[in-house]
């Protein structure tokens, strides 16, 4: 195929000289052509038609090699080996053109002729570019400097066309236009127009496929299709048209495309130049295809196959026939040597009978002796390849060692990056330079990114990574993480489907592990689809206790060769690599993620009709080892690490991960910059981080999340600092919640108006990021402890309503509701979420903030110094008062005391001598 298209390139060239050719005929047919005069003919001739009359050309070659030698004449031997090494390569027979092309090289720089130097420079080159050899590129490139040196426009043009070919193969664009463009302007004056055409074509043919160079492309075809037409050569309109065919295609325009194609199809068989139409009948397919006449597809599919049968059917032929040979001939040679080797034999076993007894024992002694040196032998071998095992795992257990110790390396350079960043970011600067910056912050996220991936690949490879199960909303979870990818498919034109078929219940999974699961297959989804297209994901439940996620899109599909290979570390198929897309580490991360959770995960792909991965993974409790169970339901909440803008009418987050275990604080600031940089420190300092850019998006967050710390500016549109922070006072619900108000002003009868409001501490801009830090921890911290407090006074008497504060009703409140329902041991959280008015995450929330318990622990927790107080007075007898206080089951309760008291009902009866109350 490739031999075939490189001659339909220099079918132009035979065109153009055809007249020339026709002229030498007459001349050297009239006999007035001798001497020197006569060969130089001869070999131009030759060179001529040699891509038409391979024959012909190689009897006028043969006759100007002889009249050359007899005459002593080297540029024509010089010539003569060049024109034989171009018959040569057409054959093909390429060792014998690399012969002619050195034999012309030593004959040329023998007798100083450059121009015969310079061509044999370029024959080798053409005839290494089909060996795939890296000489090619040397010799075309010394055939350009000879050429430069005698300002063979020709030379030149051709030279650059070859080494424009070079670079274009190697994905080099800009090189390879230095050439075609130099070759252009070599040519400029000429009327060399052939390879000027040649040179026209694969400047399109390099920006057919770049949608920015349209009008370009187009320049270019229309120019060569213009002297292809002035010159009335079919030759040349024929390749013409086929790149036209390609230009219409890449625009969708297949009515354009289809008769380019066809008149390119027509010429190709009025020439007999069938090589051709393998690429016409290409394009004719994909658009039958593409635009449903399937049946027409079908047609020129097996035209396509019989031309490429009758093409290279004969050339398979012969290969077959010379494997053959060559298996024959060794069939013979080792029948030869069996024979030689059984003649030996024979020889030694007459030796042996007449050796005797002696040479008998000597021998079997012998053949001990060398069986126990192989047998010692084969125990070394064993030996040495456990050595070698050993090494290996030794090397690979270093290798991953060392991408984790890198991998944290890395981190701490790019967080000395990215913290000045972020602080060159919020100063006033010129909005180019502050184009920069961003550039320079959005891909050193890349790069930590890509160490993070690095890291979480170390860990899974040495068996470091483990699951943390939690019962979750996953439904919820889905919904929040694919909606960050909404704003990618409108920017990049392409529709995304979510069907999540779900229900709104508990189940049991690693929110950090499927959401990278989830995030890295629907981003690689994105990134091989083309605008237009689609990508849909669907989340289902298969036998009640595995998520099923199935991502499809519409793009360009694996090749089959490539499929086996995608979910190896690194790699990349050949259009990411082309494209300079991805690293290859998302699939390879996502299939150890879903084997660390016993899942399967499954590729399905054709090429040109899309992807589609299903990963399966469990999500039933008893699918995971108790291990890996962590059951702390009443903890869970939707709180994302990271910075990011939570809307209080969806649940649209970033695709962080979901924590419950951290403490929370909410960013409030209409600052965008000033925002993500605070965001991005407290991210870093182990808080999760809330954001909103002003005071009525926050008063919802608030309420919705209830977080463990408000840091709010004070001028914001909206809803200002002062009457947020008021309101989130006013709230039993967030009341609890310590507020930091930040502000430009520095007056003193703004801080006391913010403090007024209920804030907790107000800071004046700029701050000092470290200051800021300790304010957040020490505020917490002096909340942990008063939860403590809180929690000590539990059973104490409720405050008198003067004295109470927002928090102390809340918590009297909530303690008089479990009192009454004390006796009710089918008493639920819900039911307490509904009686206080809250939901259950607020309820979590505030109880969690107040006490340090969880609302299920704050249940219990008043259940058992209840029964510690009915114990201590002799109320009842103890199996009673665990009825009383709630306990169905007297194993559970014996069991929950002894944890609360460190010792049992009966234990605690024994060691009372009075009523006391547990405080």
């Amino acid at each position: 195929m490739k031999k075939a298209f490189l001659i339909m390139l220099l079918m132009p060239l035979w065109a153009w000289a055809q007249p020339a050719a026709d002229s030498l005929k007459v001349m050297l047919s009239s006999g007035t052509l001798q001497g020197t005069q006569r060969i130089d003919a001869l070999n131009g001739l030759a060179y001529q038609i040699r891509v038409s009359f391979p024959d012909s050309a190689t009897a006028y070659v043969h006759e100007a090699l002889r009249l050359s030698q007899d005459q002593t004449y080297a540029p024509g031997i010089c010539d003569a080996y060049v024109v034989l090494g171009l018959l040569a390569w057409l054959e093909p027979a390429p060792e014998k053109g690399i012969e002619y092309g050195l034999r012309a090289l030593q004959t040329g720089d023998a007798a100083h002729y450059k121009k015969g130097m310079m061509e044999a420079n370029l024959l080798l080159g053409l005839v290494y570019t089909e060996l795939d050899n890296k000489k090619a590129e040397d010799f075309t490139q010394r055939g350009l400097t000879l050429a430069l040196d005698l300002n063979h426009a020709e030379g030149i043009a051709r030279a650059c066309n070859h080494l424009g070919n070079h670079y274009r193969r190697r994905n080099d664009g800009k090189e390879a236009m230095r050439f075609y463009e130099m070759g252009l302007r070599h040519l400029a004056n000429r009327k060399d127009v052939s390879i000027k055409n040649l040179l026209l074509t694969n400047i399109a043919l390099y920006y057919i496929n770049r949608d920015e160079e349209r009008e370009k492309t187009k320049l270019y075809l229309d120019e060569a299709l213009q002297i292809a037409m002035s010159f009335k050569n079919k030759s040349a309109e024929m390749l013409t048209r086929t790149r036209m065919g390609m230009y219409y295609m890449n625009l969708n325009d297949f009515a354009h495309a289809e008769e380019q194609f066809k008149r390119s199809e027509k010429i190709s068989l009025a020439l007999g130049t069938r090589s051709a139409l393998l690429e016409n009948y290409t394009g004719l397919i994909d658009i039958k295809t593409k635009t449903g006449h399937i049946d027409e597809a079908r047609i020129y599919l097996k035209k396509y196959f019989n031309l490429k049968d009758s093409l290279y059917g004969l050339e398979n032929a012969r290969e077959i026939a010379a494997l053959e040979t060559r298996h024959e001939t060794e069939k013979k040679d080792q029948t030869i040597r069996l024979l030689e080797q059984e003649k030996r034999i024979q020889q030694i076993w007459r030796n042996v009978l007449m050796g005797g007894v002696v040479f008998a024992l000597a021998i079997a002694l012998l053949i001990y002796r060398l069986q126990r040196s192989r047998t010692q032998k084969t125990k070394q071998l064993l030996n040495i390849q456990q050595l070698l095992n050993d090494k290996l795992k030794e090397v690979d257990k270093f290798k991953t060692g060392f991408f984790a110790n890198i991998s944290h390396e890395f981190r701490t350079p790019l967080t000395l990056i990215l913290a000045p960043l972020e602080n060159e970011l919020k100063k006033k600067q010129p909005a180019a330079g502050k184009k920069n910056l961003v550039l320079i912050r959005r891909n050193a996220n890349r790069l930590l990114e890509l160490v993070n991936q690095l890291l979480d690949l170390s860990k899974l490879e040495s068996g470091k990574m483990e699951l943390h199960i939690r019962a979750g909303e996953l439904k919820q979870f889905l919904v929040a993480i694919t909606e960050s990818f909404e704003s990618l498919a409108q920017y990049k034109q392409i529709e995304f489907v979510r069907d999540i078929n779900l229900d709104d219940k508990a189940y049991w999974f690693d929110q950090d592990k499927t959401e990278k699961i989830v995030t890295n297959l629907v981003a690689n989804a994105f990134k091989y689809t083309p605008a237009g297209g689609t990508v849909t994901l669907s989340a289902t439940l298969v036998h009640h206790q595995h998520l099923s996620l199935v991502v499809t899109d519409t793009g360009t599909g694996i090749p089959h060769e490539e499929q086996e290979h995608v979910f190896s570390a690194f790699y990349q198929t050949k259009q990411a690599a082309s494209q300079q897309q991805g690293t290859g580490l998302g699939l390879p991360l996502v299939k150890e993620l879903v084997k660390l959770h016993n899942g399967t995960i499954v590729l399905q792909s054709e090429p040109g009709q899309g992807t589609t991965l299903t990963a399966t993974i469990p999500v039933s409790k008893d699918s995971f080892p108790a291990s890996v169970v962590v059951d702390d339901r009443d903890a869970f909440s939707p709180f994302h690490i990271g910075h990011q803008t939570i809307h209080p009418d969806s649940n649209a987050t970033t695709t962080q991960s979901i924590l419950h275990n951290k403490d929370s604080i909410l960013v409030i600031e209409d600052n965008t910059d000033l925002r993500e940089f605070m965001a991005a420190t407290l991210q870093n300092n182990n808080y999760a981080v809330l954001t909103a850019s002003d005071g009525e998006e926050a008063l919802q967050i608030a309420l919705k999340y209830v977080p463990s710390l408000v840091l709010s500016d004070l001028m914001m549109p909206r809803m200002d600092g002062m009457a947020f922070t008021k309101k989130m006072k006013d709230d039993e619900r967030t009341s609890h919640i310590p507020v930091i108000l930040l502000t430009a002003k520095n007056e003193t009868q703004a801080r006391i108006e913010g403090l007024k409001t209920g804030a907790d501490d107000y800071l004046t801009k700029p701050f000092s990021p470290d200051e800021l830090l300790v304010r957040i921890d020490n505020l917490i911290s002096q909340r942990k402890k008063l939860a403590l407090k809180f929690r000590e006074k539990i059973l104490v008497a409720p405050t008198p309503a003067p004295e109470a504060s927002l928090d102390d009703k809340f918590l009297d409140k909530a303690r008089t509701i479990v009192d009454t329902n004390l006796g009710d041991y089918t008493f639920t959280v819900e039911q307490m979420a509904e009686e206080m008015n809250l939901s259950r995450t607020q309820l979590l929330r505030k109880i969690k903030a107040l006490t340090g318990l969880s609302p299920n622990d704050f249940i219990k927790d008043i259940r058992l110094k209840r029964a510690a107080e009915m114990i201590r007075q002799k109320v009842d007898i103890i199996t009673q008062i665990g009825y009383a206080v709630g306990f169905n089951d007297q194993s559970y309760f014996t069991k929950c005391f002894k944890k609360q008291f460190g010792v049992t009902p009966t234990e605690y009866s024994m060691i009372t001598s009075a009523p006391k109350i547990i405080s």
